[in-house]
């Protein structure tokens, strides 16, 4: 079964206006080329820097190289203590400063060249995954359905069935085919819909009533699965979402999994591609 495709623009409906004031903030700007003819960091700097941002000081010799604005942003890292990712690429500095919540990315003019929106676009996710622990959230990659009011998250790799389960959703609410925002509220862990990709039915949300990690088989079944075994699947799914965090927002970002995958009853569903048991899904959750 081929999953309906709800709506053109996801993101049209998630939509709030521009009044709203972000919580977040993150600026995307061009870099000058100057080739400036002396060196505007020293290597003391420079070797800094390197280790910083987790880079060869050859790449950031190419850098500094081509735009004097280089070394005039990175020269403020240098002297602040505030927790942040600087992360060095070929054509792209990119700064997480987790303290205000704010991620800068500078682009030499050639990685521009379709349009930085487009660059932005293919790296959306990690981008906007990056500050979620500072609110007690995680952007989780499994497909999210409500059911009486509660959430059933089916977790799988690419290809897994996660997109298969939402083609038999049946109408009801479906928070994502492929992203899920996983909130923890007071005590409770609510599952908002994002418009990560075409499979959703807008801005809706539940409390999550269950785990499930999908197999393909030739019969539908569920099976009990341990706590602490899912919790070490998904933190090793979702490195590239945590890896650059401070180490206080990483624990609470692994805190999070630990917290909802003991709270959540989790289970390994084995199910054939044209067969969901919704009865035994909704009778397994809580």
């Amino acid at each position: 079964m081929s999953l309906p495709r709800l709506q053109e623009d996801p993101f049209e409906r998630f939509r709030v206006g521009d009044d709203i004031v972000p919580d977040v903030c993150h600026r995307i700007r061009q870099l000058v080329v100057d080739y400036p003819s002396t060196p505007g960091l020293t290597g003391k700097e420079i070797e800094q820097l390197s280790a910083r941002a987790h880079c060869s000081p050859g790449v950031l010799e190419s850098l500094i190289s081509r735009s004097s604005q280089v070394s005039d942003i990175l020269r403020i890292w240098l002297t602040r203590s505030e927790q942040a990712y600087i992360s060095l690429a070929r054509d792209v500095v990119a700064i997480r400063n987790f303290v205000r919540a704010e991620f800068d990315i500078f682009y030499f003019p050639e990685w521009g060249q379709y349009g930085p929106e487009i660059a932005v676009a293919s790296h959306f996710r990690p981008i906007f995954s990056s500050f979620l622990p500072i609110f007690s959230a995680l952007l989780i990659h499994s497909s999210g359905i409500v059911r009486n009011n509660v959430t059933a998250l089916f977790l799988a790799p690419n290809s897994g069935g996660k997109t298969t389960i939402v083609g038999h959703a049946g109408g009801e609410p479906i928070l994502n085919e492929d992203q899920i925002v996983l909130r923890k509220e007071g005590d409770k862990f609510i599952a908002h819909g994002t418009p990560l990709a075409f499979g959703t039915s807008g801005p809706c949300q539940a409390r999550v009533g269950g785990l499930f990690v999908l197999d393909k088989a030739e019969h539908f079944k569920l099976m009990p699965l341990a706590p602490a075994d899912l919790v070490q699947v998904l933190w090793t799914e979702h490195i590239n979402y945590t890896f650059f965090l401070p180490k206080h927002l990483k624990i609470r970002a692994f805190n999070l999994l630990y917290d909802i995958c003991h709270q959540a009853p989790c289970y390994r569903m084995s199910f054939p591609r044209d067969c969901v048991d919704w009865d035994a899904i909704d009778a397994a959750m809580k």
